[in-house]
C-alpha cells in the first residue's frame, strides 16, 4: 500500500532543510556552542534537550537571530511528528513572536532574509501538514520571495542555495495541471536546477555540505527512484545510531523500495528515551512492514498502538483501513467489518493514502483476496511470495478487464524488480495497450512510469522520455498527482 503525494513528499523532504549546521559569526547572527548543541538534538528529534540548550542561548542573548531560527525547530518537530492540533494551536503564535525579533535585528546580513523565510518555511509546512492550505501557500510564497531576493544580494551566501534549490525542486516537481497557480504566485524552478544548487552545497567544503548531501540523496530516491540513495542513508545511520530521523527515514526508504525484512530491522533498533520528540507514526510503518510480511497479528497489535497514541488526522484512516485489510484477508469477517465501519468514519482525505482507503472501503463489490495478498507481498520484497500467489490462478480465471489488468501489472512490476527487464517491458507495454479509456487505475500509467526508469537505466534517453511523457497522458486516474510529479521529475534530469 505504498502512496505518495506531493504533499508528503513536500514535508518529507522537508524535514531534511531545516536544520542549520555550524555557520560563520554576524553580528546578532552568533552560532554559539549552546545554539549548535541545539541544532545537534534537534536534528537527532532529541526535542527536550534541544529546547534546554536553546533557551539557555536565548536567555543569554535574546537578540540573537540565529537562536531565535533554531528555536523555532523545536516547534517544526514536535508538531510534524505529533500532529496534535491543540499542541498546534499553543505554537502557533510563537511564529509571529519570532519573525517580529528578526525583523528588529541588523538588516544588512545575508542572515536577515534567510532566517525569515526559514521560519516562514517552517510554518508552511506545518500549516499545510494540518489542513490549512491558504495560509500554507501564503508563508510558502512569502520565504520563496524573501529567498529569491537574498540570493540577488547574497549570491555566495551558502544557506541561501540549500534552501532556495530544494524549494526549486519542489516547484518543478508539482503536476502540469497546478503549474499555472506556481505562476501565478510568482513561483518557478525546475528539479533540475534545484538540484544543480543543492549539489553545489553538498559537493563543497561548507558545513551545509552533509545537509545538503541529505537533501540531494532523499529527491533522488524519492524523485528519481535511484537506489543507491538508500545504501548512503543506512551508512548514515550506521555512523549516527542516535538520530531518530535518520531511522526514520531510512525506514520509509526501505518500505518503498520493497525491503520490509530491513525495515523491521531498523525500526526496531531505533534509539529511545524521553529526549526523543513522541513519533506514533514509528508505529504505523511498523504495522505497514509486517502487514507486507503476512504477519497480522504483529501488524494489527502496532496499528492498534499507532490509532491509541495518535492525535493527528492524516494517516488514520489509513491505519484502520490496514487493520481491516488484514482481519479481511484472515477470513475474520466480524473485525474485518469493525475495522471497515472505522476506516469510513475516522481520520480524512487529504493525502493519497487516506483517499484510497475511503474509496477501498467505498466500493460495493470487493476485490480478489490473491491479488490483493500478492501486491502487499511484493510491496514488502518478498517477490517469490508474490508470484506464487499470482500463478495459483491463470489470467483468464479473473472476471473482470480490471482484475486482469492487475494481474498483468502485479507480475510486471515482481520480473521488474528480480531484474527479468525484458519480460518487465513486454508485460508493463501489455498492460498500457490494454487501457481502456474510461479506465481510473494506476495500471497503465505506473507501467509507462516503469518503463521510462528501465530505458534511462539503459541509457536510451529518448525512449525514457517517451515513456515518462506517456505516464504523464493519462487523465484521472488513481495517483494522478504522484505519477505525474514523478514522471516530470525524471523526464527534466534526462536534460
Amino acid at each position: 500500500m505504498k502512496t505518495s503525494t506531493l504533499k508528503s513528499k513536500l514535508i518529507l523532504t522537508w524535514w531534511l532543510t531545516f536544520f542549520i549546521g555550524p555557520l560563520p559569526l554576524f553580528a546578532r547572527y552568533a552560532f554559539t556552542p549552546e545554539v549548535h548543541s541545539a541544532y545537534k538534538d534537534f536534528i537527532a528529534l532529541k526535542t527536550e534537550s534541544g529546547k534546554l540548550s536553546i533557551d539557555l542561548a536565548l536567555a543569554e542573548d535574546p537578540k540573537n537571530g540565529l537562536a531565535v531560527c533554531i528555536a523555532d525547530y523545536h516547534d517544526l518537530v514536535v508538531l510534524l511528528t505529533s500532529q496534535d492540533p491543540a499542541l498546534y494551536k499553543k505554537l502557533e503564535p510563537n511564529a509571529e513572536k519570532r519573525l517580529d525579533k528578526i525583523a528588529s535585528l541588523e538588516k544588512d546580513s545575508p542572515f536577515y532574509r534567510y532566517c525569515q523565510a526559514e521560519i516562514k518555511l517552517h510554518w508552511a509546512f506545518i500549516k499545510l501538514s494540518f489542513g490549512d492550505q491558504f495560509q500554507g501557500g501564503i508563508m510558502l510564497r512569502q520565504a520563496f520571495k524573501l529567498l529569491e531576493e537574498n540570493e540577488k544580494l547574497y549570491p555566495n551566501f551558502t544557506p541561501n542555495k540549500k534552501s532556495f534549490g530544494t524549494l526549486k525542486i519542489l516547484i518543478g516537481s508539482i503536476p502540469p495541471d497546478y503549474q499555472w497557480v506556481a505562476k501565478q504566485l510568482g513561483l518557478y524552478g525546475t528539479v533540475h536546477e534545484g538540484m544543480n544548487m543543492v549539489n553545489e552545497v553538498a559537493q563543497s567544503d561548507s558545513p551545509l555540505a552533509m545537509e545538503a548531501k541529505l537533501i540531494s540523496l532523499m529527491v533522488q530516491s524519492l524523485y528519481f527512484r535511484d537506489k543507491t540513495a538508500l545504501e548512503s542513508i543506512q551508512s548514515l545511520f550506521k555512523t549516527h545510531p542516535n538520530n531518530l530521523l535518520l531511522c526514520y527515514l531510512e525506514a520509509q526508504l526501505e518500505l518503498k523500495n520493497n525491503k520490509a525484512e530491513k525495515a523491521i530491522q531498523t525500526l526496531n533498533n531505533q534509539p529511545k528515551g524521553t529526549e526523543y520528540a513522541q513519533f506514533p507514526y514509528l508505529k504505523f510503518l511498523l504495522g505497514e512492514a509486517y502487514l507486507f510480511k503476512g504477519e497480522y497479528a504483529l501488524s494489527q497489535q502496532y496499528f492498534q498502538q499507532f490509532t491509541k497514541n495518535y492525535k493527528g488526522v492524516n494517516h488514520l484512516k489509513s491505519a484502520y483501513f490496514r487493520s481491516y485489510l488484514s482481519y479481511w484477508l484472515q477470513g475474520n469477517s466480524v473485525e474485518a467489518e469493525k475495522f471497515k465501519k472505522l476506516t469510513k468514519e475516522k481520520g480524512g482525505t487529504q493525502i493519497d493514502s487516506d483517499q484510497y482507503a475511503q474509496r477501498f472501503v467505498d466500493q460495493k463489490s470487493m476485490p480478489d483476496k490473491n491479488l490483493m495478498k500478492a501486491r502487499l507481498f511484493f510491496d514488502g520484497g518478498y517477490f517469490d511470495k508474490a508470484l506464487a500467489v499470482l500463478n495459483s490462478k491463470e489470467k483468464s480465471a479473473y472476471p473482470s478487464h480490471n482484475e486482469q489488468q492487475e494481474y498483468l501489472y502485479r507480475k510486471a512490476r515482481i520480473y521488474h524488480e528480480t531484474g527479468k527487464v525484458q519480460l518487465a517491458l513486454s508485460t508493463y507495454q501489455e498492460v498500457i495497450d490494454h487501457h481502456r479509456q474510461k479506465d481510473d487505475s494506476y495500471f497503465a500509467p505506473n507501467s509507462a512510469l516503469q518503463m521510462g526508469y528501465i530505458y534511462r537505466d539503459q541509457g536510451s534517453k529518448e525512449k525514457a522520455r517517451l515513456a515518462f511523457q506517456k505516464a504523464r497522458s493519462f487523465p484521472k486516474h488513481e495517483y494522478q498527482n504522484s505519477i505525474h510529479s514523478e514522471a516530470k521529475s525524471a523526464e527534466q534530469a534526462l536534460n
